[in-house]
């Protein structure tokens, strides 16, 4: 399936300018419709209580069991940057309904299958936590334009040692 999938998106990242025209029409539509298509997510939501569920259910691995204090400790040792192309977390802005804002860098998974605990987190950019995914971390980033051995090893000293100093000791692993 997955395969499938990264073939149609190859495809269609082949024709710019039709994914171009179908975003703003999307976009277009969700701007004029905003409430008919609140009312429709609704519904879904009353009307398919059990893929709701299912659906919550599956994401549950993906919820970090890091506290605040080591969620900073996390960030402040990656300079308050993305582990993984080093954008500051001051300069990570996103955009919302046409209002830009600077946003925090996501808890991110380095091994999709891994624990949720700070020895598996580090912070990363929208750009870099969403087309990351469940690629393996190394197989990924190694593919990255702005690939650096250098913050590779650092996130490896991160997940394989240096977090133990910043586990609180009210939480266990």
């Amino acid at each position: 399936h997955y395969e499938k999938v990264r073939q149609q998106r190859l495809k269609s990242a082949k024709k710019p300018d039709v994914n171009k025209k179908h975003n703003e029409t999307t976009r277009k539509w969700m701007r004029d419709n905003r409430e008919r298509y609140k009312n429709y997510i609704k519904q879904y939501w009353q009307s398919n209580p059990e893929k709701i569920r299912e659906y919550n259910e599956n994401r549950q691995h993906k919820n970090h069991s890091v506290t605040k204090s080591e969620w900073k400790a996390c960030k402040e040792y990656f300079n308050n940057s993305c582990a993984y192309c080093g954008l500051p977390a001051d300069q990570h802005i996103c955009s919302y309904r046409g209002v830009e804002k600077v946003h925090d860098l996501h808890k991110e998974h380095v091994d999709h299958e891994g624990s949720n605990y700070l020895d598996n987190c580090v912070p990363a950019c929208t750009k870099c936590n969403s087309t990351k995914w469940k690629h393996p971390m190394e197989e990924w980033y190694r593919q990255q334009k702005f690939f650096s051995e250098e913050r590779l090893q650092k996130i490896y000293n991160w997940i394989n040692n240096d977090y133990k100093q910043y586990i609180d000791n009210n939480t266990s692993k």
